[in-house]
């Protein structure tokens, strides 16, 4: 089976959608580090359990996934480890002091679009788009809430710089029991 026949008309239909598509995120995050910015990661732990809160790290990157639904997912991580991916992807280049945070920013920013990017081309259905929001960043937040039926999921890498905790934030099972089989918004191919 594919992971577009495993996965249905929407990325999420159901909590066994959501924890897979979860699992492929840290894994595609892993290799991403490791390759990219030579950071090993040296432990994951998730946490499937639908999570009431989301404690968020020094930054935060955010992006939302639509296709039938809309998706969260948050990239969150300790100082010492964005820093540590900032230094990999500057390699070699120089950096005005004044202008480093802004580019510790950016690299979060790219490496959540790089991540996803990268799982969701898995996803890919003929004749479908998926709607990705641009990141955003969040420098110093405490927590994301859970509202009102939204379900977390969450898992964290440790690192030998710090950690980065991924949550997948969905509608709730309700809200997913309700997909319609098609929607006329999203543009057909012939």
């Amino acid at each position: 089976m594919s992971n577009l026949e495993a996965f249905g008309k929407s990325i999420i239909e159901n909590d066994s959608d959501a924890k897979r598509l979860i699992e492929a995120v840290v894994e595609r995050t892993a290799t991403y580090l490791s390759d990219e910015v030579f950071i090993n990661v040296l432990e994951v732990k998730y946490n499937l359990n639908n999570e009431k809160q989301f404690d968020l790290r020094n930054l935060t990157s955010i992006i939302t996934v639509e296709d039938h639904l809309k998706i969260t997912l948050a990239f969150s991580y300790d100082k010492s480890l964005i820093e540590k991916i900032f230094e990999g992807y500057s390699q070699g280049i120089e950096v005005a002091a004044d202008e480093v945070q802004s580019y510790i920013e950016e690299s979060a920013g790219d490496m959540i679009n790089i991540v996803l990017g990268n799982v969701l081309s898995q996803f890919q259905q003929s004749g479908k788009a998926f709607g990705i929001s641009t990141p955003v960043i969040i420098n110093g937040a405490k927590s994301i809430g859970k509202y009102k039926n939204t379900q977390f999921f969450t898992a964290e890498l440790k690192s030998d710089f710090g950690i980065i905790s991924i949550c997948c934030i969905t509608p709730g099972e309700q809200f997913r029991k309700q997909l319609k089989p098609e929607r006329s918004d999203f543009i057909e191919k012939s």
